[in-house]
């Protein structure tokens, strides 16, 4: 017996996802979309963003505001969608057939326009250079913005009291190194001209890091010479209350630092280090650097498509670097700084670990000793960072969520905004850049509220 080829009918269902993304896979939707987070809090346009919740099943579109966006259903908890250029802050809506669901915060949008009020800020209060860089995990970095009203981009800039942050730096990678035990180490231990003080003798990395030693050195921003950072007299304050209890601005407490770590290392001082070389500046490539900007090159810099600083200026017997605010850096460069931040300790997300994330963190951790502005809750010092708007007065405004920066004279800056996945380097002339108001900055750019 011969079947008919049409004796047997199969029928096979294909299921195509929705326009624009859609879909979701799995079961029928139990009800409406539910909208719980997303990530990051804003983003320029052009950027990417996750959203995640409930029943993102069918979905028909995605929208900022009114604005649509191109996106894809990762799953029926996930979308991934991107910034379009017609869409400004406001509520991110996910429309099923079964209903739309909100965020219940505005998804802050940077325009064109904000970036250009923001560039008005920066540069007509003696900006020089702007970079601004997006990095939603996983995605190539998103430059949204460079600009030099001076030079140009390969120009090396001098960013003041910034140089802090890399002593933060040198920190986490002392750590991650085995170099130092822990924060409490104490500093008296590898600098004996303290040991027979006995305030001095309690004085532990952190705080000199932390800059509640209270070494009293606010007439030397950048840094002394080694040798004369560690006589520097303590505070009236820390005479009368001790150790951690004032908190002091200035260089010389890094200069210790360094000087610390370079006897604990075992290396050689500088003018030893050095030889018969002396200069107020050593470039990046010089041949020899002064011991501690040596180990942070070998140790952080040097490291495969990690930022990089551009020279270092030294202290008066041109041999010592400045620590406390010699550092000159490209705008790129200063802004990559902070991607690495941001990052964690890789200079990309998800790339090469060059510094522990537990050990960078300590960046942006508060002080658990003296607090530098007790009026202004939103504002401390970190580890070498300043943590919200960088020694400002309550006056300033509400800071960006999670902001963070290495700071210098001028408003000179490498903002780190975590929440926002967002680096942000401005150089500034010094002392001129100053009359810049920093929460308007971050106003003009959307970022916070006025």
């Amino acid at each position: 017996m011969t079947l008919s080829r049409c004796a047997l009918l199969v029928s096979v269902a294909i299921l195509i996802p929705a326009c624009g993304g859609g879909g979701g896979g799995g079961s029928a939707p139990a009800g409406p979309p539910v909208v719980a987070s997303v990530f990051p809090l804003g983003a320029p346009v052009g950027g990417k963003f996750r959203l995640t919740g409930a029943e993102f099943v069918d979905v028909a579109e995605v929208r900022i505001g009114s604005a649509s966006c191109a996106f894809v259903v990762e799953g029926r908890t996930s979308i991934l969608a991107t910034v379009p250029a017609a869409a400004d802050t406001g509520p991110v809506a996910v429309i099923t057939p079964l209903g739309t669901a909100s965020s219940s915060t505005d998804f802050r949008v940077v325009t064109a326009a904000k970036i250009a009020a923001a560039l008005q800020e920066h540069a007509t209060n003696s900006g020089t250079g702007l970079v601004m860089l997006y990095e939603f995990p996983g995605e190539p970095v998103l430059v949204f913005h460079e600009s030099y009203q001076s030079g140009t981009a390969s120009t090396p800039r001098l960013v003041a009291s910034a140089t802090k942050t890399l002593n933060g730096i040198v920190l986490a990678a002392a750590l991650d190194d085995g170099i130092l035990s822990g924060l409490d180490d104490p500093v008296a231990e590898f600098i004996p001209e303290w040991a027979a003080d006995p305030l001095k003798a309690q004085i532990t990395v952190e705080h000199l890091i932390t800059l509640s030693s209270g070494l009293d050195a606010t007439g030397s921003l950048a840094g002394s010479d080694f040798d004369v950072a560690i006589n520097q007299p303590l505070s009236a304050e820390t005479l009368a209350n001790g150790v951690g209890t004032d908190f002091v601005y200035g260089g010389d407490p890094f200069q210790v630092f360094e000087l610390y770590l370079l006897r604990r290392m075992g290396l050689p001082s500088n003018p030893t280090a050095l030889g018969a070389t002396r200069s107020p500046q050593f470039a990046y490539d010089a041949p020899v650097l002064p011991m501690g900007m040596a180990y942070l090159k070998e140790r952080v810099n040097s490291k495969p498509g990690v930022w990089k600083w551009s020279a270092i200026n030294t202290t008066p017997n041109e041999a010592d670097p400045a620590m406390g605010g010699g550092a000159l850096f490209t705008t790129m460069e200063f802004a990559r700084l902070g991607q690495f931040l941001l990052n964690r300790g890789a200079q990309t997300y998800g790339g090469a670990q060059v510094i522990s994330p537990s050990r960078i963190d300590l960046i942006s951790t508060p002080t658990p000793y003296a607090d530098p502005l007790p009026a202004n809750p939103t504002t401390t010092y970190g580890h070498a960072a300043w943590i919200g708007y960088a020694g400002q007065a309550p006056a300033a405004g509400t800071p960006p969520a999670s902001l963070y920066s290495a700071a210098g004279a001028g408003k000179n800056f490498s903002w780190v905004l975590p929440a926002f996945r967002m680096a942000i380097a401005r150089h500034a002339s010094i002392p001129a850049g100053a009359s810049m108001d920093e929460h308007e900055f971050f106003v003009a750019l959307g970022l916070t509220d006025p």
